[in-house]
């Protein structure tokens, strides 16, 4: 399960940005929907959440990907941090744009999660679409 304190496909991101998963492996059958996975259970048999963040047309096909990253820690947390913050991603204070690409932030993205449990094959791959549009 994705969360985030805003909804991004509503509203577009304009000052920042973070998105922190719940997973849990452990609790297939237990937990009848992810947002009900307790911060106890968080991370439970899972090895990694990997973020994938593309940047995409309006059709939501993909043009290139602006951000990577692997969390091996629950609270798995897109641009770092974890228990019990994630770090935020603050536009004003990464003015090139995208961490390590120095691509700009406007436009509109996919953000790709995947899951991977200790064994066995990834348990999820959600898409994720939002906007950002930064204030200036």
């Amino acid at each position: 399960m994705v969360m985030a304190p805003v909804n991004y496909a509503q509203s577009a991101a304009a000052k920042s940005l973070v998105f922190r998963v719940k997973a849990c492996a452990a609790c297939k059958g237990k937990v009848s929907a992810p947002e009900k996975i307790s911060d106890a259970d968080d991370g439970n048999g899972i090895k990694n959440v990997e973020f994938v963040i593309n940047k995409v047309d309006a059709q939501g096909n993909l043009i290139k990907e602006v951000y990577r990253r692997t969390e091996e820690n629950k609270y798995y947390c897109s641009f770092g941090g974890g228990d019990p913050d994630c770090s935020v991603l603050v536009f004003a204070d990464n003015l090139k744009g995208w961490p390590g690409k120095n691509e700009p932030f406007d436009g509109d993205y996919q953000l790709r999660v995947i899951v991977r449990p200790k064994q066995g094959q990834s348990l999820d791959r959600d898409d994720y679409f939002f906007s950002i549009k930064v204030k200036k």
